[in-house]
């Protein structure tokens, strides 16, 4: 009954997990084309080797919307991102494995260990 319980739990789990990862199958950074380097993000970005992940390309369109000046006297910090390019990571499916199988074989080796 426990393990019943606890393998209905599990399933639970991963779904809510595979839900989530799939609801977010792309990805945005940008990247300076002459460093390589990318994005930091926030209101004064830097460049770094890994950089900030957009969840959705709206919170990259939010971003670049906050940089870019705000009336024709001020210089805002658009220029920052003169030589870059937007990438787009697309997340997609290799390989199928049972969770619920690895997660309770692990606990099963566990276990056995223990005694």
């Amino acid at each position: 009954m426990a393990q019943t319980i606890q393998r209905a739990y599990l399933t639970l789990l991963v779904e809510i997990q595979v839900l989530k990862i799939f609801t977010m199958t792309k990805f945005y950074k940008i990247k300076n084309t002459i460093t390589n380097e990318y994005s930091s993000g926030g209101s004064h970005p830097h460049f770094s080797n890994k950089g900030k992940v957009w969840k959705s390309l709206g919170q990259l369109r939010s971003h670049l919307a906050m940089l870019k000046p705000h009336g024709s006297d001020k210089v805002g910090r658009f220029h920052l991102y003169d030589d870059c390019e937007i990438i787009e990571y697309e997340l997609t499916e290799k390989q199928t494995i049972s969770m619920v199988e690895e997660i309770l074989g692990c606990l099963e080796r566990a276990k056995g260990n223990k005694t």
